[in-house]
């Protein structure tokens, strides 16, 4: 059985991906938001490729980063 889960708002991280189920720690979240960050651009700018960056320092809240993401 395989089971998809789908965000209702794009670049939002969830704190869990079961409701009650505990908490990812703080190391997961951290790439959850490098992983979204990079598909926020991906999807802004088609023509680049962004398979090899990388984020040094903190990662912005991709939710919120510049204006925020487009639905």
């Amino acid at each position: 059985m395989h089971i998809t889960l789908q965000k209702r708002e794009k670049g939002q991280t969830w704190p869990s991906p079961i409701d009650g189920q505990g908490e990812l720690d703080s190391l997961s979240v951290d790439h959850e938001q490098r992983r979204l960050m990079l598909q926020r651009f991906q999807e802004e700018h088609p023509g680049f490729d962004f398979s090899q960056a990388e984020f040094t320092g903190i990662c912005p809240d991709p939710k919120t980063f510049m204006g925020g993401i487009k639905h």
